[in-house]
């Protein structure tokens, strides 16, 4: 697998993790993550495409050991960086394809915001297997990934006449999303799909996050509008109980446990 995002690696905070949006969706996975994980200090968890290691610091201050990874080279490094005050954090290049290479089981495996979406089809079935693998009996594998349907997405492109854009998730084979000043293929999943391939799971949990909260692209409209988004975060949370609504939202969480 290709390292597609060190070209960002330096900006990704400014250009997502800091966003009004960024930090709002975040808000909800960590609500979510902390009723399904439980007690955090007991925890061993395995983080795939970490990024620059945001998430690894909130479950290192809760007091979990984190392996996090990544395979950009220049993510880890700035993961690095930003957990070198944390002893119970360790950075490591990985190539998610080859999770079965570490050679040791976690408590939870964990991947944020799509990293499941730069994987073809048949990689993403060949990881449920390797992550079942790689799990202690009663893990649990804990994933947040773009579905291919959201309604904020098809509803703004669809107002300015741009009806391939607003459907682009549906496509088969992936779609080309603009990061930055390169085009990276992505693959969209539904819940049902994840379901239907995790042999050897019992569903946990399943969430939408960003149903109200909006694609990270359209920050611009509320960076300014505090209240607004805060708003926004109270409804996407009162929601959560909504499962269904997963298949419809910028983003899903499936925590499902292995049996």
């Amino acid at each position: 697998m290709e390292a597609e995002f060190d070209h960002i690696a330096k900006e990704y905070d400014a250009t997502f993790t800091e966003t009004t949006v960024g930090r709002a969706q975040r808000t909800v996975v960590y609500d979510l993550l902390n009723e399904c994980v439980g007690d955090w200090e007991v925890q061993s968890i395995l983080e795939l495409n970490c990024g620059t290691g945001e998430d690894a610091v909130y479950m290192a201050k809760k007091g979990a050991r984190v392996l996090a990874t990544d395979i950009s080279t220049q993510m880890v490094q700035v993961t690095k960086n930003k957990t070198q005050e944390f002893p119970n954090v360790e950075s490591r290049v990985l190539d998610i394809n080859l999770l079965e290479k570490l050679g040791q089981k976690f408590d939870v495996i964990f991947s944020n915001f799509g990293g499941l979406n730069c994987l073809k089809e048949e990689e993403v079935k060949q990881f449920m297997i390797n992550a079942h693998n790689g799990l202690n009996e009663g893990g649990k594998l804990i994933l947040v990934i773009m579905p291919s349907l959201c309604l904020w997405e098809s509803f703004y492109f669809s107002s300015k006449l741009k009806f391939g854009e607003a459907f682009r998730r549906r496509k088969k084979g992936g779609a080309l999303a603009q990061v930055e000043e390169k085009l990276i293929r992505t693959y969209y999943y539904s819940p049902q799909f994840i379901k239907q391939n995790s042999k050897g799971f019992h569903p946990v949990k399943l969430a939408p996050v960003g149903f109200c909260v909006p694609p990270s692209y359209l920050d611009n409209w509320f960076k300014n509008k505090p209240r607004s988004i805060q708003k926004l975060i109270k409804l996407d949370k009162s929601l959560l109980k909504f499962n269904k609504l997963a298949a419809l939202s910028d983003h899903f969480f499936i925590c499902l446990e292995k049996v």
